[in-house]
């Protein structure tokens, strides 16, 4: 499952459980679809072109982190070799998986979704997480050193 939160754009809860929070979208209409199956019907949030990294928290029931390492330690080479994908990148606090992805495109980033890569990952860890997965699509703020103040 997903909880996606946070975002330029975005819509407001849905019946599944899921949210998308913001501030400027009340409807689905934006067409935004987070759902665990993948669906054909899933799309970028409107504004999304502009947001190339994105920023996942994963909570793992007690116990199962190193499980949850181990699919993304087999299944992130796939990902790596997809369209557009300039980082897909795993860290953990050794209790919640964090990832941080940067795709060149919003569209790299959709066929990512759509991806049976990213289904293998999501068949594989359902069990495994004790709540929806938490998405922070996000604007890079550059700062200082210009290959150091911002993901590229």
């Amino acid at each position: 499952m997903i909880k996606a939160v946070g975002g330029a754009n975005g819509c407001g809860t849905l019946p599944c459980r899921h949210q998308w929070r913001s501030d400027r979208c009340a409807s689905w209409e934006c067409g935004f679809t987070p759902n665990p199956t993948f669906t054909a019907r899933e799309t970028v949030p409107r504004g999304f072109a502009r947001i190339s990294v994105v920023i996942a928290r994963l909570i793992p029931a007690p116990g199962k982190t190193q499980e949850v390492l181990d699919v993304y330690r087999e299944l992130a080479p796939l990902v790596h070799q997809e369209p557009g994908c300039k980082l897909f990148a795993l860290h953990t606090d050794g209790k919640d998986v964090f990832i941080v992805e940067h795709w060149l495109t919003s569209e790299d980033f959709q066929a990512h979704l759509a991806s049976s890569n990213l289904q293998r990952i999501r068949d594989a860890t359902k069990p495994l997480l004790t709540e929806p997965s938490e998405i922070w699509p996000v604007q890079s703020v550059p700062l200082g050193d210009p290959d150091k103040g911002v993901i590229h």
